[in-house]
């Protein structure tokens, strides 16, 4: 995740890189849809961390 342009709304940018997947049994097996995520969907400016409107002020904590 790319926090450096986090001073605006809609400034982050998430680079999925790496994905370990190891499937196994028989494959009639359905994913439990609370485990699934969504890309790009999944994080928000609204998420704790995300969006810092003071990233780059020096008197911020």
């Amino acid at each position: 995740m790319a926090l450096h342009l986090t001073t605006s709304l809609g400034g982050a940018v998430f680079y999925p890189t790496c994905l370990r997947l190891t499937v196994g049994a028989l494959g009639t097996g359905v994913p439990d849809p609370l485990g699934l995520v969504s890309l790009p969907g999944t994080y928000s400016d609204n998420d704790s961390g995300i969006f810092y409107s003071q990233m780059f002020d020096a008197s911020a904590p």
